[in-house]
C-alpha cells in the first residue's frame, strides 16, 4: 500500500490524535513555557553506570557494582536495608570490577581490569557461617591478557565446587575452551577444549556434559551435545532457523534451548532435549503464535524453568508453577504502572529480584520478599524529570506496500499539537533485534526537543517469527526492509502525525546504514540523515568481518550475502550508499569511532570524501577513543548535543539555551578528527 496506508493505534498507552492541517514551524509559540528551554543532556545521558545487582542463592542478600568515577567495587548487601547495611568487598588494587556472580551464598566470583596485565578473575568469600560479611576474603583465580570471564560454577576432577572459565580456545580466539579454577586460585584444569569449534557453549554443574551450537559455513546450525570426551551431533537446523543453548541440567541429562527449528515451526519456543537419545519436547510458545518467545525464568536449584517471558507490544508472561503467577500478579498491584521483568529468583522461589520500567523513567530494580510482603527498591534515587518534560510512547501498526501489518513505537511530546509535527525516524540496530517499549534516553532527549521519534520493526528484526525476520535476508538498502521504513514514513505522512518538509532518519549501526540508505535510495522523503557507526559498503563491511565474528560468519552471509559469490557482488554493490552518494541531497551528520573493528573508520572517511567530493555537506565526528557504540556515556552525550545543534535549523526543534562551551570544545574535537581523513 502507499501513501494512504491503513493505520491502527493501538490502546493501552495515550491516544495519537489524527486530525489534519496543523503546521508546527520552527520558533512558533505552540511549544509549552515548560518546553521552551529542553533539559540538558546530561540528564539524559548522565555518567554514573547503570546499576546491576544479583540476588544470592537463599535470597537474602544482593551483590551489586559501586562506583565513585574512578573505581568500580564489588559490594554486597541486605536487600531490605541496602543504605546502612551494604560492605564494599573489593578495592582499587583488586582492579575495576565490570562482572559478577554468585557461586553459592558464600562466595561471588568476579572480573575487573586492573592497572596490570589484561583482566582479573577473583573470588571473594563472605564467610563459612551464615553469609558473614564482616569477614570476607578476596581472592585472585587467573590474571591474563586474553579475555577470561567467569561463566558459572561447576566441580572439578576432586568433586571441589569452583569456577567456570571461558577463556581464548588453542584452537583459534573466535572459540572459547572452558576452564575449571579453584576459588583460592591454587588449581586450574581444563574442562574442554573446543575442538568441536562450537561457537556458544554451556556446561553441566557437575563438570561432564557439555552443550553448544556449532555454526556452519553455509548458515546451518548444530546442537553438539559432549560426554566423556566424545561429541554427538542432536540436532541440525535450517540457515533460517534459530538455535541458542539457553541452559543445562545440573547432572546434564536435559539441554534446554531457545528455537524455531522445523518447517512448520514459524515462532522460537522454550524445548528441553535429552542429551543422550536427542529427544525433543516443545515445553512452552506465546499461546497466539504471533512473537517469539524471548526470556526464560530458571530455578537456581534445579536448573527447570518457572517462567517465559515474550513481547507482543508489551511484556508478557507464561508460569508453570502457579505460586508465581500468583506472586506476579501481586506485583503488578504494587507497580501497576510499570512494565515489569522478574530478574532472578531465590532457590526456594520466596525472595524476587524485578525491574520496572515506563516509557518516561528508566530502569529501577526492587527486591520482593514473600516471607514477609515487603517491596524495597534497590536502584539509588535519581533525579527525574518532570513526565510533562517528556514523550509518551505508543505502540503503532500500519500496512506496508504488500499488506503486510508492520508495528512500531510512536513516541510524541506532550506540549505540542500531536499532528504535522518536526519527526526523527529511528530504524534500530541489528537488524536481527526489535524495538520494546520503556523508556529509552535517546528517544526522550528527541521528544524533549518537540519531535515526534518513529521506531518502526520492519522485516528483518527479531521478535516476530522467523518469515518475518528471514523476509530480511539480502534486502538492506534495496528491498522490504528499507521499504518497510519507508512505508512507515508514508503513514506518518498521511495521517498528518509528520509535516513531509520535517523528516529526518537517524541511526546506529544497521540503523546507521538504513539512515544513509534512506537519503539516498529515497532523498524525497527526507530532510536530514544521522549515521552513527553504521556502514555504506556492505562489500566492504563483508571483506572485513571481525576475528570475533568468525565463527557465526556462515550466518552473516545468509543474511547480507557472500562476495565471492558474484550474484551477491552485484547486488551488494547496488545497496551500498556509498556508489550512489551523487543521489543524496540532504545535509549527513556522521559520528566513527577510530577503534570500531565491525565498521571500520577508513570505510567510513571513504564514504565521507566521496561525499564532500560530489558537493554533498557532511559534518564528520570521530572518537578516537570509541570502537563500535558508546562506551563512554560522556562521548554519546556530545554526539547528541551536536546531533541537537544539527537538527534544529533543518527540523525546527528547540534546543537548550545552555549550550556549554565544553560541549562546543569536545564537539570541535569531533569535527577536527573527521577531518583528518586517512
Amino acid at each position: 500500500m502507499g501513501a494512504r496506508a491503513a493505520v491502527k493505534i493501538l490502546s493501552f498507552a495515550v491516544h495519537v490524535s489524527l486530525g489534519v492541517g496543523f503546521a508546527v514551524k520552527a520558533g512558533q509559540a505552540c511549544f509549552a513555557s515548560e518546553a521552551a528551554d529542553p533539559a540538558p543532556a546530561s540528564a539524559f545521558f548522565g555518567d554514573q553506570p547503570t546499576e546491576i545487582f544479583r540476588l544470592s542463592p537463599s535470597g537474602n542478600l544482593v551483590a551489586f557494582l559501586q562506583s565513585d568515577g574512578r573505581s568500580s567495587r564489588l559490594c554486597v548487601a541486605q536487600p531490605e536495608s541496602l543504605g546502612s547495611s551494604t560492605n564494599v568487598l573489593t578495592n582499587p588494587e583488586h582492579g575495576n570490577v565490570f562482572t559478577f556472580l554468585w557461586l553459592s551464598n558464600s562466595q561471588i566470583a568476579y572480573s575487573a581490569r586492573g592497572s596490570g596485565v589484561g583482566e582479573v578473575t577473583g573470588c571473594v568469600s563472605l564467610g563459612a557461617q551464615n553469609e558473614d560479611r564482616s569477614s570476607s576474603m578476596v581472592t585472585q583465580i587467573t590474571q591474563s591478557e586474553d579475555h577470561a570471564s567467569q561463566t558459572g560454577t561447576c566441580f572439578g576432577s576432586h568433586g571441589t565446587p569452583g569456577v567456570v572459565l571461558s577463556m581464548p580456545s588453542s584452537q583459534g580466539k573466535e572459540w572459547a575452551d572452558l576452564y575449571w579454577a579453584a576459588v583460592d586460585g591454587s588449581r586450574r584444569e581444563l574442562l574442554y577444549q573446543n575442538t568441536d569449534q562450537l561457537a556458544v557453549c554451556s556446561i553441566s554443574r557437575d563438570g561432564k556434559t557439555v552443550a553448544g551450537v556449532r555454526c556452519h559455513k553455509n548458515g546451518q546450525k548444530e546442537l553438539v551435545v559432549v560426554k566423556g570426551g566424545l561429541s554427538k551431533s542432536l540436532l541440525r537446523t535450517a540457515p533460517s532457523d534459530s538455535l541458542n543453548v539457553v541452559a543445562i541440567s545440573p547432572k546434564g541429562e536435559f539441554v534446554y534451548l531457545l528455537s524455531n527449528t522445523g518447517d512448520d515451526t514459524d515462532f522460537i519456543g522454550l524445548e528441553r532435549v535429552d542429551s543422550s537419545s536427542g529427544t525433543r519436547q516443545r515445553l512452552a510458545e506465546d499461546p497466539e503464535r504471533s512473537v517469539d518467545l524471548e526470556e526464560v525464568l530458571f530455578n537456581r536449584a534445579a536448573e527447570t524453568p518457572v517462567g517465559v517471558r515474550y513481547y507482543r507490544h508489551r511484556a508478557e508472561y507464561q508460569w508453570f508453577d502457579n505460586s508465581m503467577a500468583g506472586r506476579f500478579r501481586d506485583l503488578k498491584r504494587l507497580l501497576p504502572e510499570g512494565e515489569l521483568k522478574v530478574v532472578e529468583v531465590s532457590s526456594d522461589l520466596s525472595c524476587l529480584l524485578v525491574s520496572s520500567t515506563t516509557d518516561s523513567e528508566a530502569e529501577t530494580e526492587y527486591y520482593y520478599n514473600l516471607r514477609n510482603g515487603r517491596l524495597s527498591r534497590l536502584t539509588s534515587e535519581k533525579t527525574t524529570l518532570p513526565r510533562s518534560r517528556l514523550g509518551r510512547m505508543t505502540a503503532v501498526s500500519y500496512s506496508a506496500r504488500d499488506g503486510a501489518r508492520l508495528s512500531g513505537y510512536l513516541t510524541l511530546p506532550t506540549w505540542t499539537p500531536q499532528k504535522m509535527l518536526p519527526t526523527v525516524v529511528f530504524p534500530h540496530g541489528g537488524p536481527n533485534k526489535r524495538n520494546y517499549w520503556g523508556y529509552d534516553p535517546r528517544v526522550q532527549f528527541l521528544a524533549n526537543r518537540g519531535y515526534a521519534v518513529f521506531q518502526p520493526n520492519f522485516r528483518g528484526s527479531s521478535g516476530f517469527g522467523k518469515r518475518f525476520q528471514n523476509a530480511g535476508d539480502k534486502q538492506w538498502g534495496r528491498g522490504v526492509m528499507q521499504d518497510d521504513i519507508t512505508d512507515g514514513v508514508k503513514w506518518l505522512v498521511s495521517s498528518h502525525i509528520s509535516d513531509p518538509a520535517k523528516i529526518a532518519i537517524l541511526g546506529g549501526s544497521y540503523g546507521g546504514f538504513a539512515a544513509l540508505a534512506g537519503v539516498t535510495f529515497t532523498p524525497e522523503l527526507y530532510a536530514a540523515g544521522i549515521s552513527l557507526f553504521g556502514p555504506s559498503n556492505l562489500t566492504e563491511f563483508m571483506t572485513n568481518l571481525p576475528e570475533s565474528w568468525q565463527a557465526v560468519e556462515g550466518d552473516i552471509k545468509v543474511k547480507i550475502g557472500d562476495p565471492r559469490v558474484n550474484s551477491d557482488l552485484e547486488r551488494m554493490f547496488e545497496q551500498s550508499p556509498v556508489h550512489f552518494v551523487d543521489q543524496i541531497r540532504v545535509p549527513l551528520l556522521m559520528y566513527q569511532g577510530a577503534l570500531d573493528r565491525v565498521v571500520s573508520k577508513p570505510q567510513a572517511d571513504a564514504f565521507v570524501s566521496k561525499c564532500r567530493s560530489a558537493g554533498k555537506a557532511v559534518d564528520y565526528l570521530v572518537s578516537k577513543e570509541e570502537g563500535h557504540g558508546f562506551n563512554n556515556s560522556a562521548t554519546e552525550q556530545i554526539v547528541y548535543v551536536a546531533i541537537e545543534q544539527f537538527l534544529v535549523p533543518i527540523l525546527g526543534g528547540v534546543m537548550n539555551s545552555e549550550l556549554q562551551q565544553i560541549y562546543r570544545s569536545r564537539i570541535e574535537l569531533l569535527r577536527a578528527s573527521g577531518r583528518l581523513l586517512n
